[in-house]
């Protein structure tokens, strides 16, 4: 990893985790000032918005691998007209959801939800705001989109982070409202929503000159590659959202709410470690896309590897010790651990490394655009989850056998992207396998093993946990500098640590 994209990774990495910290902080303030029945009704219409979220991530998956195919091919013209087709997706998408979420929403939360009656009238207002969030966070995404592949990342992560800073401060002076208190906050948060477009749009104009908005730029043969480009991804994000939501029907069924608050906090850690190993394919991601805009395939799949290995190196240092004392961290989490829930956290942690093997090469079929078999086959196969569960649950298997298809599912899924990649470009399999074996899979089961062992040898749970941690991010650190990283790998990391060591 460069020296560019080690500072690209810490600014996607510092963004999340104050972002983090932030909402840790503004939670209990905005909780205290609304109250369990205002906060539940804010967060209730933030769900009905959030179920289009799926669209949302493929408009954004296609506007970054369009504008960062162009920047590769360094033709200004082509970034242009990609910028202004996404722009005027982004805008009609956003009109429409608009128009949807006022119309339908209103009847929702007259004659379906479960709202107060006195707070209807305050549900509808923040209904209308809740929109306008939407409406602007839509129109911000090309935005976001041409900085990140731009790799300007430090500006991303400002926003981003002033974005969090200022629900916090929106939180704060709740306690100074002049009006009802769920209604004002909502006006506060669509009134910066629309400050954070303002900001990035203002920025991205000064920044890029070239940059402009016209309808000349909008072409028709642009707008249909586009469309297809979301339409097939639409289909891709709907089977993981399927497989997802899928998994707590099919509990639910056949095991009841027990095993649905188990699954609940599998989620929970789902989301935790997904902080940490969303970073690395974020920061990578422009680059893969920038190489197939250049053509180059060679970069293209050597930046695809490094994002899937450093990717699983960094799932690994969280989730050996998940794995191992998952027992221990629930119980100090949670006051009362559902039935299975650590061994479902447990499999969902090794499905989500099992995961990592793909996400460099999922990038690569966006910057390809070969995008239609992809999404199909591997729609079909996560898709499976569900009726082979279905069936497993049918003749008396066990509930954590859900979390096993999921498993292998993703294995045979990653071997179907690798055979459908082949089919496209010209790369050796047998070496991808390879080096993913001898520099991915030999550190990570050495560690693992290693820690296991450890694991025997100590009684004090807390004591075991903190060691035992020590001990796996030392050990893999070791066997991955020594046995996982190439030459000039080594030289960036030893560049960074020498001037500390001086000081």
């Amino acid at each position: 990893m460069g020296v560019s994209l080690f500072k690209n990774t810490l600014w996607v990495y510092s963004h999340k985790f104050s972002t983090a910290l932030i909402t840790l902080v503004s939670t209990p303030v905005l909780l205290s000032n609304l109250g369990v029945e205002d906060y539940g009704i804010y967060s209730l219409t933030i769900g009905v918005v959030a179920v289009f979220n799926f669209i949302n991530w493929s408009l954004t998956a296609a506007t970054q691998r369009f504008i960062a195919v162009s920047i590769g091919k360094e033709d200004k013209d082509e970034l242009n007209s990609v910028f202004n087709n996404s722009f005027f997706i982004h805008l009609a998408y956003s009109a429409f959801l608009l128009l949807i979420i006022l119309s339908v929403g209103v009847f929702f939360t007259d004659t379906v939800l479960n709202i107060p009656m006195e707070r209807l009238k305050a549900t509808q207002y923040v209904l209308i705001f809740v929109s306008l969030i939407t409406f602007f966070q839509i129109l911000a995404i090309p935005y976001q989109g041409l900085l990140k592949a731009f790799e300007n990342f430090k500006i991303v992560s400002i926003f981003g982070v002033l974005d969090s800073v200022l629900k916090l401060i929106a939180a704060f002076l709740l306690y100074i409202a002049p009006i009802d208190k769920l209604v004002f906050f909502s006006l506060l948060m669509a009134s910066f929503s629309l400050i954070i477009f303002l900001l990035i749009s203002i920025y991205a104009h000064k920044k890029y000159e070239f940059l402009r908005l016209s309808k000349t730029l909008i072409l028709k043969q642009r707008m249909v590659e586009l469309f297809n480009f979301i339409s097939w991804n639409i289909i891709g994000a709907l089977a993981i959202l399927g497989r997802n939501q899928g998994i707590g029907v099919v509990l639910n069924l056949f095991f009841g709410v027990v095993l649905n608050a188990a699954y609940g906090v599998a989620l929970q850690v789902q989301a935790a470690i997904g902080v940490f190993s969303q970073g690395i394919i974020t920061s990578m991601s422009p680059r893969i896309l920038k190489e197939a805009g250049k053509n180059d395939i060679d970069k293209m799949i050597a930046y695809s590897n490094a994002a899937s290995k450093y990717g699983l190196f960094v799932i690994s240092f969280v989730g050996i010790p998940l794995v191992i004392y998952m027992d221990t961290i629930l119980n100090l989490w949670l006051m009362v651990v559902p039935e299975n829930a650590i061994i479902f956290s447990q499999l969902i942690v090794i499905f989500i490394f099992t995961t990592g093997f793909s996400v460099g090469l999922q990038t690569v079929f966006h910057g390809i655009n070969k995008v239609k078999l992809y999404n199909l086959w591997v729609s079909l196969i996560l898709i499976l989850n569900i009726p082979l569960a279905f069936l497993g649950f049918s003749v008396g298997l066990p509930p954590y056998t859900i979390f096993f298809i999921s498993i292998v599912l993703e294995i045979v899924s990653f071997f179907t992207r690798l055979i459908l990649l082949k089919k496209y470009i010209s790369f050796q399999i047998s070496n991808y396998l390879k080096t993913v074996f001898r520099e991915v899979l030999i550190p990570v089961i050495l560690t693992f093993l290693l820690v296991l062992i450890f694991n025997q040898m100590l009684l004090d749970s807390l004591n075991l946990f903190l060691l035992g941690s020590l001990l796996s991010t030392i050990s893999l650190s070791l066997i991955i500098f020594f046995f996982s990283l190439t030459h000039q790998e080594k030289s960036v990391i030893l560049s960074k640590i020498k001037p500390l060591m001086q000081k």
